[in-house]
């Protein structure tokens, strides 16, 4: 499958793939996303480097990548937040590392 991309002044329009998964299989939605011509060429460019064989697939592992990105801030934040709740230590930087190196 082969890329078009086409040059307009303004915008271009990217038809996007969607993968769903259902119970009964998966299933496909096409969605039409405007990028500007200089996000285009940076697809573009991502597609022609050999890592995407698509427009789509760059698209999706944009999305994948997304996604772990906010799942690992959502669990830092939530980590951070039993550190700061649990107070002040009363033990030395050095007594809390050698713990830390005993684990």
């Amino acid at each position: 499958m082969t890329t078009e991309f086409s040059h307009h002044v303004a915008q271009s329009m990217i038809t996007s793939v969607h993968a769903h998964f259902y119970s009964c299989g998966l299933v496909m939605s096409m969605q039409r996303k405007t990028i500007t011509d200089q996000m285009e060429s940076w697809v573009k460019s991502q597609v022609d480097s050999g890592k995407y064989e698509n427009d789509s697939e760059y698209f999706q592992d944009l999305l994948r990548q997304d996604q772990e990105k906010r799942e690992a801030e959502t669990q830092l934040r939530f980590i951070l937040d039993e550190a700061e709740s649990s107070g002040v230590s009363d033990r030395t930087p050095q007594e809390i590392w050698k713990e830390a190196e005993a684990r």
